[in-house]
This record gives structure tokens, sequence and C-alpha cells, in this order.
């Protein structure tokens, strides 16, 4: 049984970040000396998301790892979509529009595989579908690791938390890329005309006419889906039947991340506020589907997102993110606990 501590929002009158975090936190035992690089995990939310995890919510670990004796460093990694975050200027960009400054934060923001999202290293994973992962460099070069993840729904893996923070939030494009390719996606010829929209928008260059109709290098497609949405004859589709599949090479990414930093090393805070039915890489305005439950913190990636599922679902009173994705998340869950990252059985203890 691993602990998860919660701080629940229900009955406050108010809600103090410092407060909640500093509370959880003292639980932790988390191992940070004196002069340590504490990487501080973040998702810092695409262009036109307003559902992000606040760096207010980030500035008090920001403080707890100075107080530590440590240098915090706040970070994530480029995107395999072609968007705002695609590299790392544009995403500093983005990263500053969202209120993740050094002003306000206290400490460093960095796009932590490169420019381009190509710099890193390969860990190898025993026991997954996936046998190594391409990691981000400069995680390398953290001591300690504080995940923090805004909890959600995801189209793909039912949805996001601690997990997927780690599997795909770590890792660099080819790491990214190494998840996606499960999920290709499909030409339907019969509806499709040969307009070339998706060759015009493939940044890796994996679409091409032949014959007045689509077709899709597989060797060079990724995985990154921008061609999906903005098909005009809706012919092209992903292949749905590959979600669980998807799960357990995310989880096997996150074994990856995990097995760079010792037991003591590593911790997870979820923040199930502002829960929705979709990934903050979505780049709209989205309605909240509950009202905010609370935080929680473990030092079990596994326990805090089972514990994080059956909190919303239990607020939501029913399977909430099935409900808007037709995905179970529990794939990801059940192969993370396979290999070791921790366990799907937990203690609730609410602070």
């Amino acid at each position: 049984m691993s602990q998860v501590y919660f701080y629940n929002f229900e009955g406050r009158k108010s809600f103090i970040a410092e407060e909640a975090v500093e509370k959880l936190y003292e639980n932790l035992n988390l191992q940070i000396d004196k002069g340590d690089i504490v990487g501080i995990k973040v998702h810092a939310g695409e262009y036109g998301n307003r559902t992000f995890l606040r760096p207010q919510n980030v500035k008090p670990i920001v403080d707890i790892v100075k107080n530590h004796g440590g240098t915090p460093v706040v970070f994530d990694t480029t995107t395999l979509y072609n968007k705002k975050r695609n590299n790392a200027l544009d995403y500093h960009d983005v990263a500053l529009e969202h209120g993740y400054t050094h002003e306000a934060l206290g400490a460093h923001v960095l796009i932590a595989d490169g420019i381009k999202g190509y710099n890193g290293a390969n860990v190898e994973i025993n026991g997954g579908i996936l046998k190594e992962v391409e990691i981000a460099s400069a995680v390398f070069d953290m001591d300690s690791l504080i995940v923090l993840s805004h909890f959600k729904g995801h189209n793909l893996t039912g949805f996001g938390g601690a997990i997927k923070n780690l599997g795909m939030g770590c890792v660099t494009k080819r790491g990214k890329a190494a998840q996606h390719r499960v999920l290709i996606p499909k030409i339907l010829e019969e509806r499709c005309v040969g307009c070339g929209t998706c060759v015009d928008i493939c940044s890796y260059k994996a679409p091409y006419i032949e014959e007045e109709v689509a077709k899709i290098d597989e060797e060079k497609c990724v995985g990154c889906h921008d061609c999906v949405p903005d098909c005009p004859e809706r012919a092209i589709r992903l292949p749905l039947d590959k979600r669980d599949e998807f799960q357990e090479r995310m989880a096997d990414a996150a074994c990856a991340v995990k097995s760079l930093f010792d037991d003591d090393r590593i911790c997870f805070f979820n923040f199930l506020t502002d829960v929705t039915a979709y990934c903050d890489c979505v780049g709209i305005y989205m309605q909240s589907l509950i009202p905010d439950v609370g935080i929680l913190a473990s030092r079990d990636p596994v326990a805090i997102d089972k514990a994080s599922l059956d909190l919303v679902c239990k607020k939501g009173g029913r399977e909430i993110f099935y409900a808007y994705n037709r995905t179970y998340g529990e794939v990801q869950l059940e192969t993370a606990e396979s290999l070791g990252m921790g366990s799907m059985g937990y203690e609730l203890a609410e602070i």
C-alpha cells in the first residue's frame, strides 16, 4: 500500500497554495542536499489554453527547494505536433504569456530537450514494449525531481497525470515519436480528393499524393496527428484500437525516466483543479467538468494517479473521462505497476 496525501478543498472557506503545498511536502521526505539541482516538471499549457497549471501553484515548490539548499529549475520539453510549443524559442514565448517568468517563479524556466527538441540520450527499458527511449538531456543533470501535474482527461490515454508527465513530458521528440508511432493515421481513400492539405501541413513530410489520393509514408510519420483535424474532407482517421498499446508505451517511457532517480529523489503532486475533458495541449478554453477537488502528493506515481482518478470519478458521479474520451486510462496504471513503478493500491491520508 502506497501513501497518498490529500489536501481536500471541500469544506474549506479559502485555499492558500503555499499552505497546502507545504503541508503535503512535509510528508514526502524528499532528499535535497545543499547545491542540488532540483527539476520541477510542469506543463505550461498550449497557446490559447486557459486551464494549465498556474505559476502560483509552482512558486511554493520553488521556495521549498530553495529553503532546503537546492537550486530549482522549472522545465518542460517541446511537442511533437507543430504548434506554439514545437521548439524551445516559441515555447518560451508561450510560457511567458502564461506567467512562467523568473520574476513570478523565482527560478529559471528551461526547455529540457534543446531548441528543436532532439537533445537527449537513450535509456534502456526492461520488460516493456519499448526497449529504450530517448530522454531529454537536461533531465540527466538533475539531482532530484518534483513532478507537478494538472490532472485532466485525454482523448488517447483516458487521463493525463504523473505517469504521462514523466513518459511524454520528459522525453525528446524521438522519445515521443517512439510512443506515437503506434497511432499512425490512416487515409480513407474513398473520401480523399487529393487536395494536398495534409502534405502542406506535415512538418515531417510523411503524406504525399499518388494518383490523386493522399498516402502516408510510415517510415517518416511520427504520429503527431497535425493532419487529422485539418483535413477538409475528414479523410484521415486515427487507429483508435491502438490506444491501449499507446498507453503501454507511455508507461514504458515513464519507467525509464523514473529509473534515473532513487526513490527518495523523486516525488509527485497532482492538482485536481480545473479538471477538463481534454489535455492542456488543446489550445482553447475548456469548461471544468467538476468542482475543484484538491491537491495530492506521493512518492508513488501509480498510486497518485489511481487516487486522482478515483476522486475525480467520485466527484463526477461516474467514470467521467470515459464518458468523453471512450478510453479507459487504467491501462497505463496497470502497465506502470507491472514494470515496478509503483502500486495501484494506496492509502489516502487527508491533510
